[in-house]
């Protein structure tokens, strides 16, 4: 996903309400060696990409800022929303380089209609939406998936039961952590 940002120099408080007032996101990006850049994100175009994000996918979606000079690939680590309103009221990025990064990645229930446990009466109960991992960022999953489909009433599915976790993903999780259970009614 692309970004264009625009540099922020001023960090008063009346600027930074100047710029929610026009619909624009202020923002940080972080990076390793770096101090902290401030950065205006536009807020319609932001709404955009979120409009069109599946749902749970923010934390692992790669976007590339660029502000007409010079392109940098970034991930969300913070995002902060009007309490009232729920916009998003501000945006900490963190630059991606070639160190290991923690991220959260969704999980994806599969095979919840053929489940055998559901067919006997049972709901799937998933525990863990996210499931924190370290990795290189070209190695970020967008998703793992945990095929639910041959479990029966009273039974748990763990971490260790994961699909799509490679050999380049450290799962910061315990293997023996439940995931999902098929529970009765």
């Amino acid at each position: 996903m692309k970004l264009v940002v625009k540099p922020r120099f001023s960090q008063k408080k009346s600027e930074v309400k100047q710029i929610r007032s026009v619909g624009d996101i202020p923002a940080v990006i972080y990076s390793l060696k770096k101090e902290p850049a401030s950065l205006i994100v536009n807020g319609q175009e932001f709404d955009a990409v979120l409009r069109q994000m599946q749902p749970g996918h923010l934390p692992t979606t790669v976007f590339t800022l660029s502000d007409g000079v010079k392109e940098c690939q970034a991930i969300i680590k913070e995002i902060q929303y009007h309490v009232i309103t729920y916009k998003v009221s501000h945006i900490d990025f963190q630059e991606l380089t070639d160190v290991d990064v923690n991220v959260k990645v969704p999980v994806n229930c599969i095979g919840t209609m053929e489940c055998i446990g559901v067919k006997l009466g049972g709901v799937v109960r998933q525990v863990m939406r996210h499931v924190r991992v370290k990795c290189q960022p070209k190695h970020i999953p967008t998703k793992f998936d945990i095929d639910v489909k041959s479990a029966n009433i009273g039974n748990s599915l763990r971490v260790k039961d994961l699909q799509g976790i490679t050999s380049d993903v450290t799962v910061l999780a315990k293997d023996h952590d439940v995931v999902a259970v098929i529970a009765k009614r």
